[in-house]
């Protein structure tokens, strides 16, 4: 009823000097802590779209980055990208991050990771990059564009000029199709069809692509599914 998601979004009132002490528990230390912070940060992404506007920051995306890169915890590294995609679904500026820190790597890591909990995020991130118009058209629905969008250098920035950063961030790093293809050829189904999606969404957007998969038999595999 709305009376009761009313009373939802009373109780998901977070002051910004709490959410703020997330971004301060993501950095270097005692990865216990980083790990709370890290499931709270995916959680309310989860949950409160609004908050995410709220709360997220490039240093937040960038301690989320540094975790997966150096945590020595699983768990831990699987927590942090989890976050980021869920992030990135309701903030384009997440991956416009990553593409102005050249973090394309991190996602070819989890996509080659061989663990279905770091796939599936990777995928999403992915898709998330490529989905672009109809993406930050959700976005700007949902929000009514009110958090202004800035490049590295804190300038202003059109969705029309992230989205193409974004897209050509992606498409232009070369490993990650043949991490995408392995993933088409050998996940289980779930992450499967994400890298279907994610194939198909590379190579609508950059058809160059188009030679480098029809070396690799796509077709063929796409016909024994």
């Amino acid at each position: 009823t709305q009376n009761s998601e009313a009373e939802g979004n009373e109780t998901w009132k977070v002051s910004s000097a709490i959410l703020k002490k997330l971004t301060v528990a993501l950095r270097p230390g005692d990865q216990v802590v980083q790990h709370y912070a890290a499931k709270t940060v995916e959680n309310i992404a989860a949950h409160n779209a609004d908050m995410v506007i709220r709360m997220m920051s490039e240093e937040m995306v960038t301690c989320l980055l540094e975790i997966f890169r150096t945590a020595t915890i699983d768990v831990l590294r699987t927590t942090a990208l989890s976050a980021l995609s869920r992030l990135a679904y309701h903030s384009p500026q997440v991956l416009c991050i990553m593409a102005s820190r050249h973090a394309m790597d991190v996602l070819v890591s989890g996509l080659k990771s061989g663990s279905s909990r770091l796939e599936q995020p990777s995928l999403n991130l992915v898709n998330c990059g490529l989905m672009g118009q109809l993406l930050y058209e959700h976005h700007i629905h949902q929000h009514d564009s009110t958090q202004a969008l800035r490049d590295k250098d804190n300038k202003p920035i059109s969705y029309e000029q992230m989205e193409e950063m974004i897209g050509r961030a992606i498409t232009d790093y070369e490993p990650l199709i043949p991490a995408v293809f392995q993933l088409v050829q050998t996940a289980p189904p779930v992450v499967k069809a994400k890298a279907i999606l994610s194939m198909s969404l590379l190579l609508d957007r950059s058809p160059s692509w188009f030679g480098v998969v029809a070396e690799m038999k796509l077709l063929v595999h796409l016909e024994k599914l």
